[in-house]
């Protein structure tokens, strides 16, 4: 990341530096049931979901590019900028921010557990972030 006196980055740059961690990354937790909760057998094999992360945030970084240039950063790209590309973004980067989050403690997963895996908070049910390294 290119060291500025004040913090100014904008989505592209905080993807681009992501990148390869991101092609490899995948999450595992509970799948939700319908009213939200996960209340499935967490020792169940079937109880459990995997979500690659790379399609995600290649959706994201696909539009990530132009959404800077409207909304608090006033320019005239951000004018010519169809509504429908403001919410194609909006829309891909909600869904890898749902991705990423823990459907129950609403934490990213940033604590190693058992040294395998980056888990949330949760007491019983931790949702893990593979893999722990770099590759």
């Amino acid at each position: 990341m290119p060291l500025y006196e004040t913090p100014k980055f904008v989505l592209h740059e905080l993807l681009s530096g992501t990148t390869k961690v991101l092609k490899i990354a995948k999450v595992k937790r509970l799948k939700l049931v319908p009213t939200g909760l996960p209340l499935l057998d967490p020792n169940s094999v079937d109880a459990w979901e995997t979500i690659e992360i790379w399609p995600l945030f290649a959706a994201v970084s696909r539009h990530s590019t132009n959404p800077r240039n409207a909304g608090v950063h006033y320019s005239q790209p951000g004018l010519e900028l169809a509504d429908e590309e403001m919410e194609a973004f909006a829309t891909a980067a909600l869904a890898l921010a749902k991705a990423l989050t823990c459907p129950i403690c609403f934490e990213l997963p940033r604590k190693i557990v058992a040294g395998s895996y980056l888990g949330c908070n949760c007491r019983v049910n931790k949702m893990q972030l593979l893999p722990i390294q770099r590759p």
